[in-house]
């Protein structure tokens, strides 16, 4: 029996995530938003001498790292901290380190809740 109800419950979990359409959430441990599900607690990807990789563009510090969450998925992390191009406003001449999943600013999906984002994952991997 306990067999058929971690089937089950897993089954819910994998459907659940699949019909989840413009919304995010960090309930249960996985963090929604539109198609992706990130399944918490996650970490950050690293080489095969066990060291973080994490590429720091010259573009005023923007970063790109991959993350792997509970089910072993693989997702690619954008943190834009561009320099502010001449006519753009910004307080610190830098853009707010915006997150991005599976692409970068232009190509990427933008995180809609970043607040939530980062409390749920980027600061974790701290």
């Amino acid at each position: 029996m306990n067999k058929l109800t971690a089937t089950l419950t897993l089954m819910f979990l994998v459907s659940s995530c699949g019909n989840v359409k413009d919304r995010q959430t960090q309930e249960d441990g996985i963090f929604t938003q539109g198609e992706i599900c990130i399944h918490l607690p996650v970490h950050q990807a690293t080489d095969e001498q066990g060291r973080v990789v994490m590429k720091v563009l010259n573009d005023g510090g923007s970063r790109i790292f991959d993350v792997i969450d509970a089910t072993s998925k693989e997702f690619s992390i954008f943190v834009d901290h561009s320099i502010v191009p001449n006519g753009e406003f910004s307080m610190t001449g830098f853009r707010p380190n915006v997150a991005y999943i599976n692409g970068n600013a232009a190509t990427g999906i933008k995180v809609l809740d970043q607040e939530k984002f980062r409390e749920a994952i980027l600061d974790k991997l701290k």
